[in-house]
Order: structure tokens, then sequence, then C-alpha cells
């Protein structure tokens, strides 16, 4: 009946909410939940869940589902198939991957899960939106793909209640791993729904969690909750007696954080998610802003290369009117011409030529006149010698003229070479012309990139008033690791060495950006809210006294996560331990201690005053079972300690060959790989390549430069803070990967400032964790 009423009440509370009539989900309305990311939620609570690969997200929606549906230990609810939970209860649709696989994302898409909280009087609705894993095993890309699958499903929402961050509580410590998924929240989700942050700490009870939730250091306020999730993660053919008393007293402690959880998300006021959409819209300017900067800088790096063979082409056609600048070619001829004297000769005038100069006949003014037989020049006969045509004499007259004659210099021109020079000189006149058009685009080039940093800043800072941990940084180093691709393509000297100068400039200004925001970032303090209210512990020995619920109390902005370790003591000076049962398998006897305190834990400190099998009963069970097996527990205990010895014996061997290839170069490893034939050693290798690709080994450093450059990185970031470590060694994590994937091998190519760089951080990373856990 209640799982009917349930369902008749989420139908009619989808038909109230759907927007537009959407006739393609029809059919899953009948359903108890939805995945349609399109679906109008506007008056349910809109619940973000989050957290890195393998914390257990999915567990959590699994004990949501129990928690509205009314599962138990008995009769648990599957939403989402696990390992040992592969038969799925409840019909959600979700997308799954291998189950079976627990280092592989399990989550590829946001899945939507919906329910009714029954028990309340108004039916409160409640919308969990689960969400892929950050930190994917599948490297850096696929955590830009789920965060962008992340926004857009919170975005689809049209409003957020409530963030979720799942962690998994037995980390002692903040991984690098979930330092990403802290990073890239802050990078992608707007201030305004970081506001109220629900950490969820999975694999934990609340006084024995090993995670300190101070260390994400969150921006606002900080409600935390614990969920002892091994109804999930264990095999349920494995349980005995025992076994179920302790997952119970877990399971019902984990529903009353979820009831407090659910109290605490009630409280909170529906966030609109128009942030989302600003900064998609100014996130997408920006990158069209940057794709525009770039296609700009290859532009003008190809305007150099045309000014270079402008400028080369110039010098030529200069060189060639200069060769062919002497294209005529003079000669000397002799001319004759008629002169005017004071004597009279004896000139033909066919011949126009000076037959006998100074004549010594008489003086005639007739041409043609008898006299001139009598010539010097004459023959007999009465023709000239001297005229070339030997002319008669009655061609010949008397002038007073003389033959002079005259060198002339005339000039030939050479056809063939000056057409060359007019091409040179028409040439030099083009390419002049040239260069001082491509000059002038260069420069409109120039100003116009330069503009557009100015804008992309300004987008930059309006950015960040809506997502203060956005940073534009990562984004440019990706566009600076392209223009270095495309720089090594040039040929010529002169714009290879510009683009480096660009290369310079924005990557100092990357630098800037990081340190503009740093100085201007004003974030409010981390205030941990804890809503539990601690109880009188009550003991089954003969101690009777009460302790007072006073001092269990605890101050949200007092207190560490770890809240009850007072409890944890007094449970351990009250409560004789029991002898626990032998290990059923060879993980390590360090669970031994946990079993013991937790079982008490369980036993005595029961919130829900179940009766719980008497102490003796279970020690007689126990006793007898044990007494029973005490051949069985010996020679298990002999196999262990073998497998120790043996596992000693490798590991040590696998420390000196890992210290043996940190002494080595890089250069010498890769070499080493490719002529190395033993499995063992190759994996070595491979691990000592992927730990410098990470920063967590140097290698050696041999020169001073090497030394300086390390010692230099480690000045310049030993001032910031541990979260903004942690970011900048991401971003360079990710710039690394970038250049050496598909193959660690390709590390040859990362330049050895940016592996000391990396190396710097992950030091100080280090350091700031040890000073926080002391």
């Amino acid at each position: 009946m209640a799982t009917a009423h349930i369902k008749d009440t989420l139908s009619d509370a989808m038909s109230r909410l759907r927007a537009g009539g959407n006739q393609s989900t029809a059919k899953n309305d009948e359903t108890n939940d939805t995945r349609h990311l399109s679906l109008d939620t506007s008056n349910i609570a809109k619940v973000l869940v989050i957290g890195e690969t393998g914390s257990g997200k999915s567990t959590f929606i699994n004990y949501l589902t129990n928690y509205f549906r009314g599962g138990s230990l008995q009769n648990i609810k599957v939403a989402i198939p696990s390992k040992y939970r592969s038969v799925i209860t409840e019909q959600f649709a979700h997308c799954e991957n291998n189950i079976k696989d627990t280092t592989q994302s399990k989550t590829d898409m946001c899945n939507q899960y919906i329910f009714v909280d029954n028990a309340s009087p108004s039916q409160r609705q409640y919308l969990f939106l689960d969400t892929p894993g950050l930190s994917d095993t599948r490297g850096a890309e696929q955590d830009n793909i789920n965060m962008n699958k992340i926004v857009d499903g919170v975005e689809s929402l049209g409003g957020l209640s409530a963030v979720i961050i799942v962690v998994n509580g037995t980390t002692g410590r903040l991984t690098l791993n979930l330092r990403n998924v802290i990073a890239r929240l802050r990078g992608n989700l707007p201030d305004v729904v970081m506001d109220n942050v629900i950490v969820v700490l999975t694999n934990a009870k609340r006084h024995e969690a090993n995670f300190n939730i101070s260390s994400l250091q969150l921006h606002g306020t900080v409600y935390p909750y614990y969920m002892q999730n091994s109804a999930f993660s264990q095999d349920p053919n494995a349980w005995d007696q025992a076994a179920l008393d302790a997952l119970q007293f877990d399971w019902d402690a984990s529903m009353d954080e979820m009831k407090r959880m659910i109290e605490t998300i009630d409280t909170f006021k529906t966030k609109s998610v128009t942030a989302f959409k600003d900064m998609k819209d100014i996130r997408n300017a920006i990158k069209a802003l940057m794709h525009e900067a770039r296609l700009e800088v290859s532009q003008i790096q190809k305007m150099q290369d045309e000014l270079a063979a402008f400028e080369h082409a110039l010098k030529q056609y200069k060189t060639d009117e200069v060769t062919y600048k002497d294209y005529t070619r003079e000669r000397v001829v002799e001319t004759k011409e008629l002169v005017d004297v004071k004597y009279h000769s004896t000139v033909c005038r066919k011949c126009d030529h000076v037959c006998h100069d100074k004549c010594g006949l008489n003086e005639t003014t007739t041409h043609g006149n008898r006299i001139f037989q009598r010539c010097w020049a004459m023959s007999p006969e009465g023709q000239c010698y001297i005229c070339p045509s030997h002319c008669l004499y009655t061609e010949h007259y008397h002038a007073r003229k003389t033959m002079r004659v005259k060198q002339q210099k005339l000039q030939d021109v050479l056809h063939d070479i000056k057409a060359k020079y007019d091409l040179a000189s028409r040439n030099k006149t083009d390419f002049q012309s040239r260069i001082t058009t491509t000059h002038e685009a260069k420069k409109m080039l120039e100003r116009a990139l330069k503009q557009k940093l100015e804008e992309i800043k300004h987008k930059c800072a309006e950015l960040r008033r809506i997502c203060s941990g956005f940073n534009l940084a990562q984004e440019l180093y990706a566009l600076i690791d392209q223009l270095k691709a495309e720089a090594m393509m040039l040929r010529n000297i002169e714009a290879k060495q510009q683009a480096e100068e660009f290369i310079r400039s924005l990557t100092e200004f990357c630098r800037q950006l990081e340190t503009d925001q740093l100085a201007n970032q004003v974030l409010p303090p981390m205030r941990l809210v804890d809503t539990y209210t601690s109880k009188p512990f009550r003991s089954t020995t003969t101690t009777s006294s009460t302790i007072p619920a006073t001092s269990f109390s605890t101050s949200s902005s007092e207190n560490t996560p770890n809240l009850n370790m007072s409890v944890l003591d007094l449970i351990t000076k009250l409560n004789k331990p029991k002898k626990a049962m032998p290990p059923t398998s060879d993980e390590d006897d360090d669970n031994d201690n946990d079993e013991k305190i937790g079982g008490d834990d369980d036993d005595d400190d029961n919130e829900n005053t179940r009766e719980m099998p008497h102490t003796s009963a279970r020690s007689t069970r126990h006793f007898h079972h044990h007494t029973d097996n005490d051949d069985d527990e010996i020679g298990s205990i002999n196999d262990r300690r073998k497998r120790r010895q043996l596992s000693t014996n490798n590991n040590n061997q696998n420390a000196s060959l890992q210290q043996q290839y940190a002494s080595l170069t890089t250069t010498e490893l890769v070499q080493r790989y490719t002529d190395c034939k033993d499995a063992r050693k190759s994996n070595g290798i491979l691990t000592e390549l992927n730990r410098r690709s990470q920063g967590k080994s140097t290698g050696p450093l041999v020169s001073s430069t090497e030394i300086g450059t390390f010692a230099r990185y480690t000045q310049l970031y030993s001032t910031q803070d541990a979260p903004t470590l942690s970011h900048l060694y991401l971003q360079l994590q990710q710039r690394i990967s970038n250049m050496t994937e598909p193959d660690i091998l390709n590390i040859s190519r990362v330049p050895g400032d940016l592996l000391l760089e990396i190396s710097a951080l992950y030091t100080l990373i280090a350091q700031k964790n040890q000073q926080q856990q002391q």
C-alpha cells in the first residue's frame, strides 16, 4: 500500500511539474523516477551530488533510496547496481559501467533520482542529480567532459537547493585527486551555489572518520554527515549473526544521518542557476576571443614570414637593377661636313664632296664650266678622280667651303638588357609598396591583438565575480602549448624569435593573472555546522554513571570534523574488548583493532535502543567457533606469514630498483626501457617516469642550473596556501599529460623546467599537508 501510494503521489507530482507536455516521456511518468534533464522541477528540492571516482556516490544514492522507500537491512532497495547488489529492485534510469571494476568510474551520465518523503506532512519531494566521478581514471580530458556534463545537468534544473560532496571517509588526508575535485568545483560552480555545502563521508562512522573536513578549505558553510555503507560493500552471503548485528547498528546510524541531512536540506532555499548560463556565455566569449587571438597571432607570424620574403626579394631586385643598369653601348663614328672658308675649292654637287681643296683655277660661279677640265682633280676625259662617284666635270662648281672630318659618340641600346632592368625596377617599386602595406597591416593586427587581450582580462574579471575560483590561466596554458607547436614549424629565424617572444609575454600574462587573482580574491572562511546532537553514553558494565550530554555537545565554529573522539576514548575505557573472529582473508591484521572497537561500539552505543543479543551469549558462541577452528587458524597464520615474507622480499627488490632508476636521467631511462627485455624492470622504469611526470621524483639534479631552477620555483611558490598550490599543480600536470599522451615515453618532449616546476609544487604540497596534520 505504501509503495502504491508513493507511486500515485509521484505520478501526480510529475504531471503537475511537466512543462511543455513532452509526449515522448509519457510512459516513464508511470514509474517512480525520471532521468530527463529537461523536466521542470521548480517546486522540489534539487540537490547536486558530486565527488571523485570511487568515493561512494552510487552507494549514497542507494541509501537515499532505502531511506525514502522504507528499505531495511533484510529488504534492501537497490536503485544502482553494485558488485554485491547487481539486481535492481527500484526502477530508475541509470548509466553504470562495469560494476565489478572498483577502479573505474561507474556513472558516465548525469542521472536524476526523485523521491517523495511520505513521512512529512507536506509530502516534500527531492531531486538528487547523480553525476560522473571527477579525477576519473581515464585522465584529465575525461574530467573536462564530465564537468561539462555536470554543468549542463545543473543548468537544466532551473534551480539548485544544495551541493553534496561525497568523500571517502577512510582517507587520512586530502589526496591529490580530491584536491582536483575541489579545484574543479571552485572553477566551474558559481559562488552562489557553494554557500551551503553538505559533505558526506562514506565508509565511516561519526566517531571513527579519519578524514579531516577542514582540509577541504571550502568557503562558506559546510554541514558534515557520516555514512557507513558496509551493507553494499560486503558480500551478504558471508554475513553471520555477529556481522548482521553490527551491520544493523551501522544501518540505523546511517538512516539517522540521512534524516538529519534531509532536515538540513529543507532549511535551504532554492537558488537560481542563471549564473551557470552567464558563466557559460562568458566562457564561450573568452574562448572565442582566445581563438581569434590565436588566429591573429598566426596571421602576424605569417605576415612576418611574408615580410622576410619581401625583403629578400627586394634585395635581389635592387641587385638586378644595379646589374642591368648599363643596358646601352657607346661607339665613336666619323662624320664629314662642309664648312665655310675664305678660299674657294672644287666641290661635286652630286657627291657633296670637296674634290680639290684650295683649287688654283680662277674662281667661277658657274657650275659645269669648261674651266674645270683643267682642275687638278679631273682626268683627261673630264672625270673626277676624287669624288666617290667619279663624276664628270659638269657636276662640279667652285665654293668657299672645305670638308672637315668630325668624330661623334653614339649610344646603342641593348634591348634585352634594358628589359631586365625595367623589370627589376618595377619589382623593386612593387615590393617596397608591399612591405609598407604589410608593415601597416601587421601593426594593425598587433593593436587588435592587444585589444583582445584586454577584453579577455575584462571577461575574466567579470567571470570571477560570478565564480571566484575561475582561472583563465589554465585555458591560456593550453593556447600556449598550441602556439609552441606552431612556432616549431616556422622556418624564418626572425619570425620564430618573434613567436617565442610573444609566447613568453603570454606566459608572463598568465602568471600575472594568477597573481592578481590571488591578491584580489576575498573569500569567506569555512564554517562547520554539525547538526548532530550527542546522546548520553550507556555502558553495559557495572559502571552505571551517565555521562552528561553536554560533554558531547559540539560547536560548529570550534570543533573539527572528528567531533566525537571523546566518545571513542570512553568506549575504549569502559568496554572490555572481545576476542575477534579469525580473519577470513589475508588482507591484513590492521582491521583487527577496528573490528574490536567497532564491534563494542555497535553493541553499546545504540541510539535507537534496540534489543541486542546479550554479550555473554555472543562471547560463548564466538568461543565455540574459535575452538572448532584452531587448526585452520594456525595454518592460516603461517600462510599469511609466508606471504608477508615473500611480499617483503619483493618490496625490497622493487625499492632497490626504484632507487637505482631515480639516479638516472630521463633520457637514460627512456633508452634503458627501449633496450630492456625484463618485464619487472620495464614496469619499474615506467613507474619512475610516471613519478617524474607527476613531480614525485626529480631525478638526479647534476648541474647548478637544475638546482638553481628547482630552488627558484620552490621560492616562488612557497608563499602560496595549499589549495592554490594544488590548483597550480593540477594545471601543470594537465599540461604535461597533454605532452606525454598517449605514451609516457613521450616525457622526453617535456621541457626540463616543467618537470622541475611540478616537482617543486609537489614538494611544497607535501610539506603543507604535513604541517596541517601536525
